[in-house]
């Protein structure tokens, strides 16, 4: 599957971190613009295709569930041995160059930081990191599969100071 805007693999991340200001600069020349894919509707995605491009693209017999998303389409999907993953569909009026970065900045933390707890990438059966899928409106948009992590989203725990060190020891290590 074809993932970057000029057909070939996106490079990988340097070994610098990639700056807020980088990811502003990407984003104010994104085409099309920021704003525009603000406004546009998430992709229209049912359950069996979820569950058709986990199988068809990323090789896994899954069940699925949707998720909750801003501007994407994202699925809880679990293979039949029991693995855990997310399929994001992304907004087809987002940059892909957006969408490859944040693919890129998640396959350089695992190759650099495999300790810290962020979702590991699953390349999809041509050993892609991501593909293309055209859905029945005949937008295109990018796929991805992430590993699904448990846990309990931070706004609905209770503020602690370990929580707060942990976190800090996290995000410093990244």
């Amino acid at each position: 599957a074809v993932i970057s805007t000029d057909g070939r693999r996106p490079p990988a991340l340097p070994t610098s971190d990639v700056s807020c200001r980088s990811m502003v600069e990407l984003m104010k020349d994104a085409d099309p613009p920021v704003g525009e894919m603000l406004r546009s509707s998430p992709p229209v995605v049912s359950d069996d295709e979820a569950v058709a491009i986990a199988r068809d693209t990323f090789g896994l017999d899954t069940t699925c569930r949707r998720l909750t998303a801003e501007r994407d389409v994202n699925f809880h999907l679990v293979a039949s041995d029991g693995r855990e993953f997310v399929l994001k569909v992304t907004n087809p009026a987002e940059s892909r160059d957006v969408t490859d970065l944040q693919t890129q900045a998640l396959l350089h933390i695992e190759r650099e930081y495999p300790a810290l707890p962020v979702p590991r990438v699953r390349h999809a059966l041509d050993g892609m990191p991501q593909a293309l899928w055209r859905g029945k409106s005949g937008d295109e948009c990018v796929v991805r599969m992430l590993s699904f992590l448990r846990g309990e989203q931070l706004h609905s725990l209770r503020r602690t100071s370990a929580q707060r060190r942990n976190l800090g020891g996290c995000l410093a290590e990244l």
